[in-house]
């Protein structure tokens, strides 16, 4: 092999387990990566040395899912990104170093070099949800964007399927699987299917985000980083997956009391039992479909969390638009729904001079903290940026 025929790829950077097969070097650094062969038109899997290492003994390595990853060093590689002080290994969440080499230009037989990663299929990264949710969903629009802003060789997949045993053997069928985001309904099952679970969302039994066999939730994160719930009242209609860690969010930021109303009883009630046994049912308070129009009156933050109003619903709003005009000054109106972009309770909304958060950003915002979770630093927000006014321009004009 020659250098001059050698092309890197950024590494990820996930939890991504290496169990060592043969000799094990101590304190060594390693890089994970992809070699290109023009000649060949080949990529492989390889594990190179730090450059103080490359001349040592290469050990034989075996990815996470077994498959072989072999070294084809050709040169000095900067950047330490993980360390083989222990059997099994981690790569290191910091950012990148950036003088490590990527390719920057055009490969043979390809438009570009993300042409070549998306159409290369070397890893994967995806959605996973009830029948026909590709069809609707904008989550491709910004996450395969995003791998190919970043260079990274991640291609996005949806996994769509009534049925969960259809699901599985679509994932299964990733040699190279990462993670996936899940949406309804299969959120308790994603939960499920996890080793590990994030402390703070077991008690709920809901995971939007699986890494490896990791499980997250950042929904209600997503949610509130769009707005300051500091010392105001809340009110969420929904009491579904979607908003299951949304009060814990909106506590944690400070939020003075939070109203919870769906029109299944039996969902709010389960919530609210959920947070009595966390001890922090106290702000927290159900109400009924009667009591809507007075708590829209206490609270200066309305996110509907149900279904109503999405594309295709029979039901246009959660609550009379009526209801609207008689919120206070400076209230906040948001969105899980995405499709439409605008929905008729935004659009009343705006109409009467009110706030209104699209579900773009609960999407877009929670699906940058799960590439957090995935690859350990968050995308840069110029890029986020970009993507997110793509999505507005593409489905729903102006923000």
């Amino acid at each position: 092999m020659h250098e001059n025929k050698t092309k890197y790829i950024l590494p990820l950077e996930a939890n991504h387990q290496v169990e060592i097969v043969g000799e094990k070097k101590e304190g060594t650094a390693y890089f994970l990566g992809q070699h290109y062969d023009e000649a060949t038109n080949t990529l492989t899997d390889y594990v190179a040395y730090s450059e103080e290492s490359a001349a040592g003994n290469v050990p034989h390595l075996v990815s996470q899912n077994k498959i072989p990853l072999k070294f084809e060093g050709t040169g000095p590689i900067t950047g330490k990104i993980f360390d083989l002080d222990e059997p099994s290994l981690t790569i290191c969440k910091e950012p990148l170093d950036q003088t490590l080499p990527t390719l920057k230009e055009p490969v043979a037989g390809y438009e570009s070099f993300s042409d070549w990663i998306q159409r290369s299929e070397l890893f994967f990264w995806g959605l996973i949800g009830r029948k026909g949710i590709e069809s609707h969903s904008y989550a491709p629009h910004f996450w395969q964007p995003l791998f190919q802003a970043l260079n990274l060789p991640i291609n996005y997949f949806v996994a769509s399927s009534d049925d969960y045993p259809a699901i599985e053997a679509k994932l299964g069928a990733f040699p190279y699987l990462l993670g996936y985001n899940a949406a309804m309904p299969w959120k308790r099952q994603a939960f499920e299917n996890c080793d590990w679970i994030d402390e703070r969302i077991k008690p709920f039994e809901t995971v939007n985000t699986v890494v490896g066999k990791e499980g997250y939730n950042t929904d209600g994160a997503g949610m509130v980083k769009s707005f300051d719930g500091t010392g105001k009242n809340a009110l969420i209609i929904g009491c579904g997956g979607a908003s299951a860690i949304l009060p814990l969010e909106l506590l944690s930021k400070d939020c003075r009391r939070i109203y919870l109303y769906d029109v299944n009883e039996n969902a709010s009630n389960l919530l609210l039992e959920k947070y009595e046994k966390l001890h922090l049912d106290r702000p927290l308070k159900i109400i009924s479909e009667t009591e809507i129009r007075e708590a829209i009156k206490e609270c200066s933050i309305i996110i509907n969390c149900s279904p109503c109003g999405s594309d295709g619903y029979k039901v246009e709003s959660p609550f009379p638009l009526e209801f609207v005009k008689e919120a206070t000054k400076g209230t906040v109106f948001a969105e899980s729904i995405y499709n439409p972009v605008w929905t008729p309770l935004l659009c009343e909304a705006k109409s009467q001079g009110y706030e209104a958060i699209s579900g773009v950003e609960m999407l877009v915002n929670q699906a940058a903290l799960s590439f957090e979770r995935l690859m350990g630093y968050l995308p840069p927000t110029e890029t986020v940026e970009n993507i997110k006014e793509k999505i507005y321009e593409e489905f729903g004009g102006p923000r």
